[in-house]
């Protein structure tokens, strides 16, 4: 031992078998507080070394037979004084003044206080070793300075257990599931992160634990304690990060799945309600991403202040959110949920100006294990019955029945085909002819979107449109309709005698498009056609931004000439307001107000008064019998749409007529 005396490390050689210290350099002396070798010699270890300790010691010489080192801060109490260091213990085979060999330890240890700041904040090791069944059977200083002298279960500290990177929330009996764990070890090395109760607070703790091979009755397992709550502070945080979303603070996709997949885990039952925005999409494109953001950030607070038992709040893309219970709940809580729902999210929002933006929610409501026995299935399901709520109207909740997920199945289809249904030239355009009846001449064509797929057979327009709004495909499917209207149009000006106007729909998010007004002219210009030659429908329902707006999308429209008619008029919710701020040329009246009841002609008489007032034309459709035309025109509703006067056709079938005429 010639190269240790010098040294400032205090160095020792422990015979663990016979817990006495063989030799020590006088580093070590000083350590000990001892005058020489021969008194440390005589010192009892054992005495006060506790069981724990013993078999950790045991531990260590089994792997030092391994040829392992080990490192770790250590508490020491020579004479009753604790002092801590840290320690690197490896094995060394030390021969007595007899010859004797003996396996023993040999420790350097350098007080904790002369080490960089990293490694003295470092605690001491905490050892205990425990039975079977949690008993604590021994533990070194440390673990009772951590948590306290009276700690007699591991049950009385157990708080949580860490799992696939995160903690889980324990039962009464929670340290049956890690003491499980440290059973199935069968003495090999295994680590878990615990978060357990302290005498300053809970903190997370790496417990290494194995159970050593010693002669004693009961098998004893060994626990090596290590402070990780810092580190696990920071690692808990990143991972809560990862599974919330950044702008609404909700959990996100991933968060949602964990905290779900953790109630099939437990066969508990769960209820999804399945939230997209009515409206969204066009608030976000036309007003910008900083509007669409603070409604998003508004639906996130507005879902959160219904404060529901056991309710996770996620932000699952996009506009779509999810509240789900994770609970059972009766057919008259889960009513009560989507309708509060519903109604909460169908109050106007505030925007960046302080101006009231109009949205409403759709719900579908889908449950576990009654409607699915995936997680996958049961959100599809809530989807599927989500978008049953906004086939009947939106600003609505529909529970989920078996069969609608087939809805979004044809849906997916739709879109994956209408991709290229232009390309492939699967299209067509009937036309309808609106007639003048105080001449007795038409007066427009409205152009009407028809396609007949192969596999998915007759595909309501409706459903194309809605589709090719969600994919973004609007544009390009309105733009084929545009061209393909307008250079039809002399073809059935000419097949019908008539100096017909055409008419064609186009939707609010086209509308708002910088492009169509220029799309507009060059296509008008292409057919020799002029700009009073085209009326754009747009539906009353619409939300249009900056309507008292001088440079708004559909004044552009109107200072170069376009007409624009306002569609389905009655069924919205802000008529007068486009009424007296659209530059409009008619005013469709919808033909709801065309029914049997008694009154309907009155009704009808004050509308026409209304838009006549206005200087704009009243144009009726839906009319279906003779009885019906006559009456709107004897009120004076002259310009006349439905199947009485003729049904929408293709362009051949006009052609022909001209031509048997």
């Amino acid at each position: 031992m010639d190269q240790y005396p010098s040294l400032q490390t205090a160095v020792w050689i422990y015979d663990i078998d016979e817990h006495m210290i063989r030799w020590a350099n006088e580093a070590a002396l000083k350590w000990w507080q001892a005058k020489c070798v021969e008194s440390l010699n005589q010192r009892d270890f054992a005495k006060n070394t506790s069981d724990a300790v013993k078999q950790a010691l045991a531990g260590y010489q089994e792997r030092f037979d391994q040829g392992n080192v080990i490192c770790d801060v250590w508490q020491f109490s020579p004479l009753g004084v604790n002092k801590q260091a840290f320690c690197q213990f490896s094995g060394y085979q030390y021969i007595d003044e007899a010859g004797l060999k003996h396996k023993t330890m040999l420790v350097e240890a350098t007080p904790l206080e002369t080490l960089s700041p990293a490694i003295e904040s470092q605690s001491a090791i905490i050892i205990a070793s425990i039975d079977e069944s949690g008993q604590l059977l021994s533990c070194n200083p440390p673990f009772k300075e951590t948590f306290g002298k009276q700690i007699k279960h591991i049950e009385d500290i157990t708080v949580s257990i860490a799992h696939n990177d995160t903690a889980t929330e324990l039962s009464e009996s929670g340290s049956q599931i890690w003491l499980q764990r440290v059973r199935q070890a069968k003495g090999d090395v295994n680590k878990l992160e615990l978060l357990l109760q302290t005498m300053r607070g809970e903190r997370w703790f790496q417990v290494q634990f194995s159970a050593p091979k010693l002669q004693t009755d009961s098998l004893r397992y060994l626990l090596h304690l290590t402070d990780i709550d810092e580190r696990k502070a920071n690692e808990l945080n990143l991972i809560e990060q990862t599974r919330s979303d950044v702008l609404t603070g909700a959990l996100n996709r991933k968060g949602l799945r964990y905290e779900l997949e953790k109630c099939i885990d437990r066969d508990k039952a769960f209820h999804v309600f399945y939230i997209d925005l009515d409206g969204f999409k066009m608030i976000n494109d036309s007003l910008g991403h900083s509007t669409g953001d603070l409604v998003l950030h508004d639906t996130a607070r507005r879902l959160e202040s219904l404060s529901l038992t056991k309710g996770l709040i996620s932000r699952f893309g996009g506009d779509e959110f999810i509240v789900a219970i994770t609970s059972d709940l009766s057919q008259a809580e889960q009513e009560h949920v989507a309708s509060q729902i519903v109604q909460v999210l169908s109050e106007p929002f505030s925007g960046e100006q302080e101006n009231l933006l109009l949205i409403s929610a759709s719900v579908g409501l889908a449950a576990y294990p009654k409607d699915a026995n995936t997680l996958d299935d049961v959100v599809r399901y809530a989807d599927a019955a989500m978008y049953r709520s906004k086939q009947l109207g939106k600003k609505r909740w529909t529970k989920y029945e078996k069969g609608m997920e087939n809805a979004i199945l044809r849906k997916s289809l739709v879109a994956q085909y209408l991709s290229s249904a232009i390309d492939n030239n699967e299209l067509r355009l009937y036309y309808q002819p609106i007639l003048d009846t105080s001449i007795d001449q038409i007066f427009s064509f409205e152009a009407l979107l028809r396609w007949e797929h192969h596999e998915l057979g007759y595909v309501n327009p409706q459903e194309a449109i809605s589709v090719a709004e969600d994919i973004g495909m609007i544009e390009k499917l309105e733009n084929w309709v545009i061209k393909t209207a307008l250079s039809d149009l002399k073809k059935l000006r000419r097949a019908t005698s008539s100096n017909a106007s055409m008419s064609i729909n186009i939707s609010a998010l086209h509308i708002e498009s910088d492009g169509l007004a220029s799309y507009l002219q060059s296509q008008l210009r292409e057919y020799a056609l002029h700009s009073t030659d085209l009326i754009v429908e747009i539906t009353e329902s619409t939300l249009l931004s900056n309507l008292d707006n001088k440079n708004s999308a559909i004044d552009t429209l109107t200072e170069r000439g376009i007409k624009i008619a306002i569609d389905d008029f009655g069924t919205g919710y802000s008529s007068l307001a486009y009424l007296h701020n659209i530059d409009a040329s008619i005013v469709k009246i919808d033909k709801a107000f065309l029914s049997e009841k008694s009154g309907c002609n009155l009704t009808l008489s004050a509308i026409k008064t209304l838009i006549h007032a206005l200087n704009l034309r009243p144009l009726i459709e839906g009319v279906e019998t003779q009885e019906m035309a006559d009456m709107c025109k004897e009120i004076g509703i002259e310009l006349q749409q439905g199947y009485w006067h003729c049904r929408p056709q293709a362009l051949d079938w006009y052609v022909d007529k001209s031509l048997e005429n």
